[in-house]
């Protein structure tokens, strides 16, 4: 659920921007060494639908100096 764009966790249809979001947290995971969504949710995949709901996205300090 970690790369699942909210389209697809609402189930109202969605298109290939969904697959873009996925390239997006994978690219975030890559470059920050960490899930851009709900990382500390422990397994718990209404936790990570929470967290991509919000859309807080914060960046590592090594990436903001």
């Amino acid at each position: 659920p970690h790369y699942m764009a909210p389209e697809v966790f609402e189930a109202n249809g969605y298109s290939f921007e969904v697959d873009l979001w996925s390239l997006g947290c994978l690219l975030y995971e890559f470059l920050c060494y960490g899930l851009p969504f709900g990382e500390n949710a422990s397994g718990d995949p209404y936790a990570v639908y929470t967290a991509i709901k919000k859309h807080n996205v914060t960046f590592p300090k090594f990436m903001k100096d």
